[in-house]
């Protein structure tokens, strides 16, 4: 969101690489989103019979368990197949191996290190392209993003409804820390 918001609004890459900081991921509300969408996700998941809560405790301890907002690694897939199966009464087999994590090959986004440290994780500003096994430094990311924003005819990228308030907001928090 930043990164969008930055270019649409005429930043440089370098002024937008100055936003990845403690104080502007404070004041867009990056640290405050985690027990709202914990408990929507055990909530959503309950809904259907099924108690992750457990699961999800072990998920958040270490490592990240997300490769982006939407994507989880396969020790979370993993574990709700085995609780779904719990459910249906079936024992799932359990050996220690995982099915091959194909999310693995799409983009892998960092939880930044301001972030990550707040919750007891670690952190950093390397991104994974997608079908690629190389990380990339956040100002690579931001050249990027721009190079891709910019073949697009402007006011094209339409955030979605659902995102839409909380994009309006970082993109204020954006334009006040640039100043």
């Amino acid at each position: 969101m930043i990164v969008l918001a930055a270019y649409e609004v005429g930043l440089s890459v370098e002024t937008t690489r100055k936003l990845f900081r403690r104080d502007v991921f404070e004041r867009c509300g990056f640290f405050a989103r985690w027990e709202g969408e914990r408990a929507r996700l055990l909530k959503h998941f309950a809904e259907y019979g099924l108690d992750i809560a457990p699961c999800f405790a072990q998920w958040s301890r270490g490592e990240a368990f997300m490769y982006s907002v939407n994507h989880p690694k396969i020790r979370c897939i993993h574990d709700i197949a085995g609780s779904f199966l719990k459910r249906l009464g079936v024992e799932p087999i359990v050996s220690g191996i995982k099915p091959v994590d194909d999310f693995l090959n799409g983009a892998c986004y960092p939880v930044y290190p301001e972030i990550a440290e707040a919750f007891g994780t670690q952190g950093s500003y390397l991104f994974k392209l997608p079908d690629e096994y190389r990380l990339i430094s956040l100002e690579r990311f931001v050249e990027l993003s721009f190079a891709a924003y910019s073949r697009l005819p402007p006011r094209s990228i339409q955030v979605e409804s659902t995102f839409r308030a909380r994009y309006d907001h970082v993109k204020t928090v954006v334009v006040e820390a640039a100043r």
